[in-house]
C-alpha cells in the first residue's frame, strides 16, 4: 500500500522540476549587464526626474541598445541610428526585467562632446538583466532581423534564379550571399534556365533581397522579382567573366555532359 506522505512528496517533486524547467528557460532569454548611465546637468535639461533617476534612465537604454548590437552583429550593413531608435522604442523599462544601481558616483565633470569646456553629469553604474527575446521580436517586426527557425541557425529561405544562362550566375549569387553573412547557400532544383536555393539568413527575405541588390559587385547584376515570406526571387547577370573562372564554371548548364548539371 502506498503511503499518502509518498504521493504527495512525489507531486511536490513533479512541480518542483517544472518550476526548475520554466527557471531555465527564462534565464535563457535574459542577459546580465553592467553599464553605466550618464544625464546631463543644466537648465536645458531640467524635468521632473531626478538627476539618479535620468542617469538609470540612460543605463537602461545603453543595455537594451547594447543587446539589440550583439543581435544584429551578423549585418554587413548595420542599420543606421534613426532606425534602431525607432525600432526599440522610448522605453527601457519595457525590456529589462529587474536592474539595480551598483554604484552611485553622483555628480561629475567631463569634456563637452564639442571640447570647447566641461559639462556636469550624474553618473550611475547600474545592473539590468535584459530580456532578449522581446528585443529580438522588436527587430524583427521592424524587419532589421529574421525570426529564428528554432535552432538558433537564423530563418530558412528559398531563392529562386530565373533566367538563367550559365552555372557562373549561380555561384556568383551564392558568393554573395557568403558575403552578406547568408550559411548554406546549396542548390536544391535545378532545370535549364532556373534554380532554387535553399539558405539560411537572419535577414528577413526582402531585407536580404535589398541588401543583394546594394552589395551586389560590379561583375554581377541583381534584378529583384519579388520576396514573400518564405523567400524571393531574382535575375542574375554576370557582366564581367571572372578572372580566376574555370572553364566548366562558363559554359552553359544546359548540357548533358556528367560534370555539369
Amino acid at each position: 500500500m502506498r503511503r499518502p506522505w509518498a504521493h504527495r512528496s512525489s507531486r511536490v517533486a513533479v512541480y518542483l522540476l517544472a518550476l526548475a524547467c520554466a527557471t531555465s528557460a527564462l534565464a535563457a532569454n535574459v542577459k546580465r549587464i553592467e553599464v553605466l548611465g550618464a544625464a546631463p546637468l543644466d537648465e536645458a535639461t531640467e524635468s521632473r526626474r531626478s538627476p539618479r533617476d535620468r542617469a538609470l534612465r540612460q543605463a537602461l537604454h545603453a543595455a537594451v541598445r547594447q543587446v539589440a548590437t550583439d543581435e544584429l552583429a551578423g549585418l554587413v550593413i548595420p542599420p543606421e541610428e534613426g532606425v534602431l531608435s525607432g525600432a526599440l522604442g522610448n522605453d527601457p523599462f519595457e525590456y529589462a526585467s529587474r536592474f539595480r544601481v551598483l554604484e552611485d558616483h553622483g555628480e561629475r565633470q567631463t569634456l563637452d562632446p564639442s571640447g570647447l569646456g566641461v559639462v556636469h553629469e550624474y553618473v550611475v553604474l547600474a545592473e539590468v538583466h535584459v530580456d532578449t527575446a522581446r528585443v529580438r521580436r522588436r527587430l524583427a517586426e521592424a524587419g532589421l532581423l529574421a525570426v529564428p527557425s528554432g535552432d538558433g541557425q537564423g530563418v530558412q529561405l528559398r531563392i529562386v534564379l530565373e533566367d538563367l544562362t550559365s552555372w557562373s550566375e549561380i555561384q556568383a549569387v551564392r558568393s554573395l550571399l557568403r558575403d552578406l553573412g547568408a550559411r548554406k547557400p546549396v542548390p536544391v532544383e535545378l532545370e535549364r534556365g532556373r534554380a532554387v536555393l535553399e539558405v539560411e539568413s537572419s535577414r528577413s527575405p526582402e531585407r536580404l533581397l535589398r541588401e543583394l541588390v546594394r552589395r551586389a559587385p560590379d561583375t554581377l547584376e541583381i534584378q529583384p522579382l519579388s520576396a514573400g515570406d518564405d523567400g524571393l526571387r531574382l535575375r542574375a547577370r554576370v557582366l564581367v567573366p571572372a578572372q580566376r573562372a574555370t572553364p566548366d564554371a562558363a559554359r552553359a548548364f544546359d548540357t548533358p555532359e556528367a560534370e555539369r548539371y
